[in-house]
């Protein structure tokens, strides 16, 4: 006697859910690999750069610091790597970053 038509759905059907499950598992597992191994590409990119940076500030910031004040140090690290000013460097006047006011 021959399988009724019902039982050999029934098993592609398990096979199809199977299937699609393991797929996404695989699916699961290589993004998160593939995160992690980004983020470690990443983190070695911005290591290098601030590496870089050091390189290319050392022998300045001892120069200055041997001629001149820890202010000015400051100030010119704050220039090169671009971070905003502190106040202490413009010296009382406006801030170069902010936008002057028009008149109406």
């Amino acid at each position: 006697m021959d399988t009724p038509p019902e039982v050999s759905f029934a098993s592609l059907l398990f096979i199809g859910i199977g299937f699609m499950l393991l797929a996404g598992v695989t699916l699961v597992v290589f993004l998160v690999v593939y995160q992690k191994r980004l983020l470690q590409q990443q983190l070695r990119l911005q290591q290098a750069e601030a590496d870089y940076q050091q390189e290319l500030l050392g022998p300045l910031l001892r120069r200055r610091n041997t001629s001149g004040s820890a202010l000015a140090a400051t100030c010119t690290m704050a220039l090169a790597l671009h971070w905003p000013l502190p106040s202490c460097c413009w010296a009382g006047s406006k801030a170069p970053w902010r936008p002057r006011r028009r008149r109406t």
